[in-house]
């Protein structure tokens, strides 16, 4: 089997492609879903989506 790369994407990036807004994105910045490089934030794709899929479920069971 083959290992799959991870894809990193910018804020920008992850902002376009999910459509939320920095802020809402900002709140997924954890170990693991983020990487900094310097001043620079880069998201894990496939485990931002993850944690968007399962953060917003969570979010809409308390409501």
């Amino acid at each position: 089997m083959k290992n799959k790369m991870k894809t990193y994407e910018k804020i920008k990036e992850a902002m376009e492609r999910t459509g939320y807004s920095r802020n809402t994105l900002m709140r997924f910045d954890k170990p693991g879903i983020t990487v900094r490089v310097g001043k620079a934030i880069r998201f894990d794709a496939d485990a931002l989506d993850e944690a968007l899929a399962n953060g917003l479920e969570h979010n809409m069971d308390n409501t």
